[in-house]
């Protein structure tokens, strides 16, 4: 995996709001809505999709993906080869084809016929290349959750409304779920020191490492005049 570098975390931005009607602090149900709410968002932004490179002009990556395929901005695509064909040594029955990872490229802008893309990752020796297949992987993405952040907001409870969003990421069916203990376990397995800098490429990269993760998942609750507003941020263990 190549190094990743402290960037703007601006990639996705997702915000709820939950009136509390003037009372001391929110209803726990409260919390629980809005973070289905917003689970559904983020699910949406990690669509089942697959698709080929159909130029490179330079450093654009041109695919045949478009608004239609609902991708987004900053979404990240695998590029694949499909490989050769593999039989039972015994049997000579087809078992299928061994796909061969190219690398990784994220999306810039999306139009209506065509997207276009810029290479984030390159497996040593390999380019990406006209022809090559790109996707979403259909299985569960990996995803990173650290305890929320509710220090803004009098009488919330953490460790519940971490636990609300957890169980509505899991819910939608389209996403494994690390929980801040794995998280930080898997950072001391690299002797790294955290001190709370989840955007930090060394912790980024050791989180793919250990435990897969495509991206961590930082939440934020704020008190905003009558309401707290919920905002979350995907930060990208490739690209950061």
């Amino acid at each position: 995996m190549q190094s990743v570098t402290r960037a703007v975390l601006s990639a996705i931005l997702v915000i709820a709001a939950m009136a509390i009607g003037g009372t001391a602090s929110p209803q726990e149900p409260a919390y629980g809505g809005a973070a289905a709410e917003l689970a559904e968002q983020i699910a949406a932004a990690f669509p089942k999709v697959s698709g080929r490179i159909i130029g490179v002009e330079q450093e654009r990556i041109l695919l045949d993906l478009s608004a239609k395929d609902k991708i987004i901005p900053g979404l990240e695509l695998q590029v694949y080869r499909p490989g050769q064909e593999f039989k039972h040594p015994y049997t000579g029955q087809s078992l299928g084809k061994l796909d061969r990872d190219v690398g990784r490229v994220r999306v810039v802008e999306v139009h209506q016929g065509f997207a276009v893309a810029e290479v984030i990752q390159q497996r040593e020796g390999t380019m990406v290349q006209q022809g090559d297949l790109v996707r979403v992987t259909s299985a569960r993405v990996i995803l990173a959750l650290p305890n929320v952040d509710a220090a803004d907001v009098a009488g919330a409870n953490t460790r519940s409304i971490t636990r609300d969003l957890l169980n509505a990421l899991v819910k939608t069916n389209r996403f494994e779920v690390m929980t801040d203990q794995r998280i930080r376990a898997a950072v001391a397995e690299e002797k790294i020191q955290l001190n709370e800098q989840f955007t930090d490429p060394a912790v980024l990269q050791a989180l793919w490492k250990r435990l897969r993760v495509s991206a961590v998942l930082l939440a934020k609750l704020s008190v905003l005049e009558k309401a707290v507003q919920w905002d979350v941020q995907l930060v990208s263990t490739v690209r950061g």
